[in-house]
């Protein structure tokens, strides 16, 4: 079985235009242009690309005000994207194997993202690590979950993404075999087993 990231594994998040978050990005702007901080307003805005909105808060000891402010707008926000898949998702259907997408977001934005992609078809299941949920189980324990749901053992299990600190950790964590997607020339991380810059190598690996 393989387990799948979506954000910068199936997609490049950044091919998201960022104009559809600019509400929330007049909301931060304001705030540290208000206390002469308009560039960490900028760099925050900037990091939300790759790490959810309530971590990049915390880093920055964003007020809470702001950030209920900022989550408020984002609840807000009619979902309509364009967007594709990486050149190579095809390649990666091929494989024959039942694939299930584990995705860590923002529940409504990372459902718009699916269907924007048409992608729910291919998966068996699709669960979403929301950083907001209560009973948040984070990609570890979704993982767990799958083991035991599939009755599988961790060396039959794949676990493909680009995140070295979220999804190739927890498959490390529990056994799994890791395959790191490397974008723009990132280094590979010693928690995974494979590092790939293309799905198409995926055939030697996996077998």
């Amino acid at each position: 079985m393989l387990i799948l990231d979506l954000d910068n594994t199936i997609f490049e998040t950044k091919s998201i235009k960022p104009e559809i978050f600019k509400p929330i990005l007049d909301v931060i702007e304001e705030y540290y242009h208000s206390i002469n901080e308009y560039s960490i307003g900028q760099q925050l805005f900037q990091e939300f690309w790759s790490v959810p909105m309530d971590k990049v808060f915390a880093k920055y000891n964003t007020p809470k005000k702001i950030r209920d402010q900022a989550f408020d707008k984002f609840n807000k926000i009619d979902f309509h994207l364009k967007i594709k898949t990486y050149g190579d998702y095809d390649v990666l259907k091929s494989i024959q194997k039942e694939k299930i997408l584990v995705t860590t977001g923002y529940e409504k934005l990372q459902i718009a993202k699916i269907k924007a992609l048409n992608i729910k078809k291919d998966f068996k299941e699709i669960f979403i690590d929301n950083p907001i949920s209560e009973n948040r189980k984070y990609k570890l324990g979704i993982f767990k979950e799958i083991l035991q749901k599939e009755n599988l053992q961790p060396k039959e299990v794949w676990v493909i993404g680009d995140s070295a600190d979220n999804e190739i950790k927890a498959g490390k964590e529990l056994g799994m075999n890791t395959i790191q997607r490397l974008n723009n020339g990132d280094r590979k991380s010693n928690l995974s087993d494979y590092g790939i810059s293309s799905f198409h190598e995926l055939h030697k690996i996996i077998k």
